[in-house]
């Protein structure tokens, strides 16, 4: 609506937010056992009543042929991203991938001179262990892939992480706030793209 656009225009302001994120490295290899499953088709006849009339027709059955199937597989990561704040909803800021985390600098005062800046709460080590699990999340998909087939089973997956490093990077966000009809509402903006 346009009192909408009004409402935002006139109340809100937009404001320059530093969100702090961890960022890690890391090499992986994997071994995978399973099962690939391709679907063929069996010609049937039934009997079926059409009309009151006991009629065969022939139908087309889906079977699965299922193969055993072993692989290795190596993925590198770089730059995986967990949001360490909490100021802003992680559901937005989910949103707002992916960053051109390219020229990333060394922290210096000036860059962050006339912003806020929010300080992480989620610790290192409970980052590190949402970053394995998007790294599994990813190499599971990359075996079903390799899998191939119509229908993937993956029975075991060993996976080792080798050369692990990690930072934390500040992201710049603008934020605008505002209300409408008494409801609060965020604005965010990725400020690297």
């Amino acid at each position: 609506p346009s009192r909408l656009a009004r409402e935002a225009r006139t109340s809100s302001r937009l404001e320059g937010l530093y969100v702090p994120h961890w960022t890690f490295d890391a090499k992986t290899r994997s071994h995978y056992r399973g099962r690939r499953g391709d679907v063929y088709y069996e010609t049937r006849i039934v009997e079926r009543i059409v009309d009151g009339r006991r009629v065969r027709q022939t139908v087309q059955v889906p079977k699965i042929r299922w193969t055993p199937v072993q692989g290795q597989l190596a993925r590198d990561f770089d730059d995986l991203l967990v949001a360490a704040g909490s100021e802003l909803p992680s559901h937005l800021v989910a949103r707002l991938e992916p960053w051109d985390l390219r020229g990333l600098k060394p922290y210096a005062p000036e860059y962050v001179a006339g912003f806020g800046a929010e300080l992480y709460d989620l610790p290192v080590g409970a980052a590190h262990e949402r970053a394995l699990a998007a790294m599994r999340a990813q190499i599971e998909e990359a075996v079903r892939f390799a899998i191939g087939g119509d229908q993937q089973v993956i029975e075991r997956l060993d996976i080792r992480v080798s050369d692990e490093t990690y930072k934390l990077v500040l992201l710049p966000v603008w934020v605008a706030r505002f209300q409408f009809l008494g409801k609060p509402y965020q604005v965010l903006v990725n400020g690297r793209t």
